[in-house]
C-alpha cells in the first residue's frame, strides 16, 4: 500500500479528502522501476493507469513513418497508460503508446477498472467534458489526416498532368 502523504504530493490528487486518498492508496500500489525498463508497452492490454512519483520517464509511438519519442520528463505527477478507461466498454483495450523509465523510478499503479470508476463516480461531469474534448479531437485529427491525403493526391496528379503534358 502507498502512503497517502505520497498521493497527496501529486497534483492530481493535492485536493482529494481523506477518504478518497485512502481508496487510491488502498486501490493502488506504488512500484519502482529500473533505467531502461518499459512500464507500458504499446499495443498491450490497457491494464494500468500510472503516475510518476519520482525519476525520468519517456513515452514513444509506433507509427507507419518510425518511432515518435517525446522528450523525457521528471515532473512529479504526469501520468500516462489507461487515460480513458473511464468511458468503460468504449475505453480503447491496448495502449496507444509505450511508457519507459530513463531514469530507476517510482510510480502509483492503479488498475484501469479502479481508475475507470473512480473517474466515473467521483467526477461525473468531468466524463462528460472529456468525453466531447476526445470526441472532438478524433473529429479534427480524421479531418487534418483527409486533408492530408487530397494534398498528397493532388501533388501526385499535378507531377503526373505535368509529364503528361510534356513529352520527353
Amino acid at each position: 500500500m502507498i502512503d497517502i502523504d505520497v498521493l497527496r504530493g501529486l497534483f492530481l490528487f493535492e485536493k482529494l479528502d481523506e477518504e478518497k486518498l485512502r481508496w487510491l492508496a488502498s486501490h493502488g500500489e506504488e512500484r519502482e522501476f529500473g533505467a531502461g525498463e518499459t512500464i507500458i508497452r504499446q499495443g498491450e492490454p490497457a491494464e494500468r493507469f500510472v503516475v510518476l512519483i519520482d525519476g525520468e520517464i519517456v513515452m514513444s509511438t509506433e507509427t507507419p513513418a518510425g518511432v515518435v519519442t517525446m522528450t523525457p520528463t521528471s515532473q512529479v505527477g504526469v501520468y500516462a497508460g489507461a487515460t480513458s478507461a473511464y468511458l468503460g466498454d468504449r475505453a480503447p483495450e491496448t495502449y496507444g503508446h509505450s511508457l519507459r523509465a530513463t531514469k530507476p523510478s517510482r510510480l502509483f499503479v492503479l488498475p484501469a477498472g479502479k481508475y475507470g470508476r473512480m473517474v466515473a463516480e467521483w467526477f461525473p461531469m468531468a466524463v462528460h467534458l472529456l468525453d466531447g474534448v476526445r470526441l472532438g479531437g478524433l473529429a479534427q485529427r480524421e479531418l487534418i489526416d483527409r486533408r492530408q491525403r487530397l494534398t498528397a493526391l493532388g501533388t501526385i496528379t499535378a507531377g503526373l498532368t505535368h509529364e503528361l503534358n510534356n513529352p520527353a
